[in-house]
């Protein structure tokens, strides 16, 4: 492949989604304005916080004239993300998210790795927190090119974190930050943001970039900066719209199969029905049949079939695929419609 000398020389657009982040606002800024490649602008999108954040945002922008601010009333990152498109001028693409930090070279390093045939360049991470968790989360080992069919690993890896994955998983490569896109494709494809999905919209994105991308290199560097966000306490509280929230990620995933066409692949789909079997027990066990879910049993029992009855279900249902004893046991409940000991069975530790 053929190196873009152009690229050197290219506008990258970074976009920062921003709500009610104002402890880590100036610092997260700072670590792009420092980089040591200049020409890029910064796309400050405040998403109606109702903290200072967006008095920063106009604070840094009287700071450094690379940085622009838009304020919208709050719609989610999806909608923040998809303004930032909208207004970026850029040949390229960047993500970050607010609370995380960049290397100072981490643009420079990944333009370096642009040729013609190469719509997304790709790095790994270092994972941090502020319990002093420091540890650099390997998507894949070492340095990779991703065409054609060699697509395929990062499908799985979309559908299974740890597919692929080195080392102890934190995150996957399904995120939109640590990456450049080259925005002329992504107008192609009209790939932006899906608004209704309040989970994994930045997985199913990158579902639909990957597929469509002529080439995505990956480098096995950790240049950004990840603050890792401890999600158990997420699964374990109970809320109205569990259900709602992780029901609409399947039917995404799902239509996501059926436009790319990769529903036809069968390697593909043992991965699909492998994470519905476990997002579905999970909606069941975490959603409708949750200890706290006070409706009457009859009720839950209609929802739960109607779940099951989704076209997205439907061939994860009566499927072999084998995954632990609790999960097998689980899925054979469920095909039956033994939800009063699938609801006492799925909660046992």
């Amino acid at each position: 492949m053929r190196k873009n000398m152009s690229d050197t020389q290219s506008l990258v657009s970074v976009i920062l989604p921003i709500y009610n982040m104002e402890k880590y606002l100036l610092k997260s800024v700072s670590t792009i304005c420092n980089q040591t490649y200049q020409n890029i602008e910064i796309i400050l999108v405040d998403d109606g916080s109702s903290d200072r954040s967006l008095q920063l945002c106009e604070d840094l922008h009287e700071k450094d004239r690379r940085i622009k601010v838009i304020a919208k009333e709050n719609g989610g990152v999806s909608s923040a993300r998809n303004i930032g498109l909208e207004e970026a001028s850029g040949e390229w693409i960047m993500f970050v998210d607010p609370d995380d930090y960049l290397d100072p070279a981490i643009v420079n390093r990944l333009l370096s790795e642009v040729t013609d045939e190469v719509d997304i360049v790709s790095c790994c991470c270092n994972v941090f927190d502020d319990e002093g968790l420091n540890e650099v989360n390997h998507f894949f080992s070492g340095n990779r090119l991703f065409i054609g069919k060699e697509k395929k690993e990062l499908y799985f890896q979309l559908m299974q974190s740890t597919y692929g994955q080195p080392n102890k998983t934190y995150t996957a490569i399904g995120v939109p930050w640590g990456k450049l896109y080259r925005r002329e494709f992504l107008k192609k494809y009209n790939l932006i943001f899906d608004i209704k999905l309040k989970r994994v919209q930045d997985n199913i994105f990158n579902m639909y970039a990957f597929f469509y991308a002529r080439g995505i290199k990956y480098v096995d560097e950790p240049l950004y900066k990840y603050r890792y966000s401890h999600m158990s306490d997420y699964f374990r509280t109970f809320r109205e719209n569990y259900v709602d929230i992780f029901v609409a990620v399947r039917e995404a995933r799902y239509t996501c199969l059926l436009d790319t066409g990769l529903i036809n692949d069968f390697k593909v789909m043992e991965f699909y029905i492998r994470e519905s079997i476990i997002n579905l027990i999970g909606i069941l066990k975490n959603g409708v049949f949750h200890k706290e879910n006070m409706v009457d049993f009859k009720i839950k029992i209609k929802e739960a079939n109607t779940i099951c009855s989704k076209e997205c279900f439907s061939c994860v249902i009566n499927s072999n695929c084998k995954l632990n004893m609790k999960y097998n046991i689980c899925l054979f409940l469920v095909r039956n419609k033994l939800y009063r000991i699938f609801s006492i069975l799925a909660h046992l530790k």
